[in-house]
């Protein structure tokens, strides 16, 4: 019943199918959390997962039917995923542009903090952010 009224797989995306179809889910039930494992994840070679350019069409069309319903905290870490994939696809100023706007959405998530510093100082940078959690604490505190 849930998945005929939420509509079933979306098969014209490129990717995360399952995620679209989750956003319908939730959209028109309340869902609750169990501490139970119902399935299990199957992994392979050639899943769309890999595929760096399939996952970035996907997340602009899941972005685009779904942003406007995703709390800040969650559009950051769809900028920091996208950009994440554009520097493996050797794009690293369109990575910047996404890790900017994840930083504006949620300018204090650890995670994204670590991507930008990798990004803009390289390894080094993103070592720094990681050893400089102290640092990270002290930032938050003066800034609020």
């Amino acid at each position: 019943h849930v998945l005929l009224d939420a509509g079933l797989f979306d098969e014209s995306l490129p990717a995360r199918e399952d995620i679209d179809l989750w956003f319908r889910i939730l959209y028109k039930y309340y869902v609750v959390g169990i501490d139970e494992a119902l399935y299990q994840r199957r992994t392979h070679a050639d899943q769309a997962v890999r595929d760096d350019q399939r996952m970035l069409d996907a997340h602009e069309i899941l972005m685009r039917k779904h942003g406007d319903r995703l709390s800040n905290r969650h559009r950051a870490i769809r900028h920091r995923d996208t950009a994440l994939r554009l520097v493996r696809l050797g794009r690293p100023m369109q990575a910047r542009r996404e890790i900017f706007k994840a930083l504006k959405l949620n300018p204090f998530e650890k995670r994204t903090l670590y991507f930008s510093f990798w990004l803009l100082f390289g390894e080094y940078g993103y070592k720094f952010g990681q050893g400089g959690q102290k640092l990270f604490h002290k930032i938050k505190y003066w800034l609020l």
